[in-house]
Protein backbone atom coordinates (compact mmCIF):
# COMPACT_ATOMS: atom_id res chain seq x y z
CA UNK A 1 0.00 0.00 0.00
CA UNK A 2 0.84 3.57 -0.38
CA UNK A 3 2.57 5.83 2.32
CA UNK A 4 0.13 7.55 4.77
CA UNK A 5 -0.66 11.08 4.89
CA UNK A 6 1.51 12.52 7.73
CA UNK A 7 0.35 16.13 8.83
CA UNK A 8 1.83 18.20 11.75
CA UNK A 9 1.43 18.77 15.32
CA UNK A 10 -1.89 21.03 15.48
CA UNK A 11 -1.50 23.74 17.92
CA UNK A 12 2.16 23.90 18.23
CA UNK A 13 3.87 25.71 20.55
CA UNK A 14 7.19 26.88 19.53
CA UNK A 15 8.38 28.30 22.84
CA UNK A 16 8.09 25.44 24.66
CA UNK A 17 10.35 22.99 21.86
CA UNK A 18 13.45 24.50 23.01
CA UNK A 19 16.15 21.85 24.33
CA UNK A 20 17.98 19.30 22.88
CA UNK A 21 16.13 16.41 20.66
CA UNK A 22 16.67 13.11 19.69
CA UNK A 23 15.81 11.61 16.12
CA UNK A 24 13.52 8.51 16.00
CA UNK A 25 12.89 8.62 12.28
CA UNK A 26 13.64 10.30 9.10
CA UNK A 27 14.86 11.32 5.73
CA UNK A 28 17.83 10.83 4.74
CA UNK A 29 19.59 14.32 4.45
CA UNK A 30 22.99 15.51 2.89
CA UNK A 31 24.23 17.29 6.30
CA UNK A 32 23.71 13.70 8.08
CA UNK A 33 25.05 10.90 5.73
CA UNK A 34 27.41 8.56 7.74
CA UNK A 35 26.06 9.92 10.75
CA UNK A 36 24.21 8.14 14.14
CA UNK A 37 22.97 8.90 17.22
CA UNK A 38 21.95 12.37 15.85
CA UNK A 39 20.13 14.98 17.89
CA UNK A 40 19.52 18.62 17.37
CA UNK A 41 19.72 21.18 20.11
CA UNK A 42 16.82 24.03 19.26
CA UNK A 43 17.27 27.51 21.55
CA UNK A 44 14.39 29.79 20.65
CA UNK A 45 15.40 33.47 19.11
CA UNK A 46 12.84 36.18 18.82
CA UNK A 47 12.03 35.30 15.11
CA UNK A 48 13.48 31.45 14.89
CA UNK A 49 15.69 28.92 16.29
CA UNK A 50 19.27 28.45 17.05
CA UNK A 51 19.98 24.74 15.63
CA UNK A 52 23.02 23.38 16.36
CA UNK A 53 22.35 19.45 15.43
CA UNK A 54 25.83 16.57 16.45
CA UNK A 55 25.76 13.01 15.47
CA UNK A 56 28.68 10.63 15.61
CA UNK A 57 30.68 9.60 11.73
CA UNK A 58 30.04 5.58 11.65
CA UNK A 59 33.48 6.12 9.58
CA UNK A 60 35.77 7.57 12.07
CA UNK A 61 33.44 7.39 15.51
CA UNK A 62 34.10 11.16 16.05
CA UNK A 63 31.80 13.64 16.93
CA UNK A 64 30.27 15.88 14.54
CA UNK A 65 28.26 19.13 14.75
CA UNK A 66 26.68 21.32 12.05
CA UNK A 67 24.61 24.54 13.30
CA UNK A 68 22.57 26.92 11.60
CA UNK A 69 18.92 28.74 12.09
CA UNK A 70 15.47 27.24 11.95
CA UNK A 71 12.42 29.56 10.78
CA UNK A 72 8.39 29.07 10.33
CA UNK A 73 7.11 28.89 6.66
CA UNK A 74 3.96 29.21 6.98
CA UNK A 75 2.42 31.17 10.37
CA UNK A 76 -0.63 28.92 10.04
CA UNK A 77 1.22 26.02 10.29
CA UNK A 78 3.94 26.43 13.23
CA UNK A 79 5.26 23.01 13.18
CA UNK A 80 6.52 23.52 9.41
CA UNK A 81 9.77 24.88 9.75
CA UNK A 82 13.35 25.31 7.34
CA UNK A 83 16.12 24.65 8.39
CA UNK A 84 19.22 26.22 6.77
CA UNK A 85 22.85 25.01 8.11
CA UNK A 86 25.72 27.48 7.71
CA UNK A 87 27.83 25.45 5.44
CA UNK A 88 25.10 24.34 3.17
CA UNK A 89 23.68 26.27 0.11
CA UNK A 90 20.03 24.77 0.45
CA UNK A 91 17.13 24.68 3.38
CA UNK A 92 15.46 21.38 4.33
CA UNK A 93 12.34 20.71 5.82
CA UNK A 94 11.89 19.67 9.26
CA UNK A 95 7.90 18.99 10.68
CA UNK A 96 7.40 18.37 14.37
CA UNK A 97 4.73 15.41 14.04
CA UNK A 98 4.10 15.26 17.97
CA UNK A 99 5.37 16.20 20.96
CA UNK A 100 4.97 16.96 24.76
CA UNK A 101 7.36 19.20 25.01
CA UNK A 102 8.94 17.66 27.33
CA UNK A 103 9.84 13.39 26.49
CA UNK A 104 9.40 12.97 23.35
Amino acid sequence: GGCPVVVEKENFDASQYDGVWYEIEKNQAVFEAGLKCSQANYTAEKDFFRVVNTGVSTLTGKKVTISGKATVSNKNVPAKLKVNFDSMPFTADYCVLDTDYEEY
